[in-house]
């Protein structure tokens, strides 16, 4: 199996996050000016998707070298980074329970990027 490099690794999950988080905004973009007309004429709607064609580029290279149970898990970020994004971008508002949903996300992906990380040492 092809391994790819550790902090190529990290670049690839961070393009991944970016670009999902990013077509996920747009795609709120893209629903807050529909107006019922042609989707053709609507911008942020074919940059999402841009954006999600390179998150599934970037997910395939991820999957090829990540057990899928692990990479699935992690993409839980997206719950933060999108709500994050939500709340600056849009103003949207999170109330506590929301944060504390956020905070056990971040712990659970936490736990498990370093489960992963010192099973690859050892491996190693």
């Amino acid at each position: 199996m092809n391994k790819t490099l550790p902090l190529l690794k990290v670049i690839i999950w961070v393009l991944l996050l970016s670009s999902d988080t990013a077509a996920q905004l747009l795609f709120k973009v893209a629903a807050l000016n529909f107006s019922g007309g042609v989707w053709l004429s609507n911008y942020p709607f074919f940059l999402a998707y841009v954006f999600e064609l390179l998150s599934f580029l970037l997910w395939m290279r991820i999957i090829k070298d990540t057990r899928l149970s692990i990479a699935l898990a992690l993409t839980a970020i997206l719950y933060i980074t999108v709500s994050l994004t939500s709340y600056i971008f849009f103003h949207e508002q999170i109330n506590i329970l929301q944060w504390i949903g956020t905070v056990l996300i971040a712990a659970g992906t936490c736990l498990l990027g370093y489960y992963e990380g010192t099973k690859a040492v050892s491996e190693a």
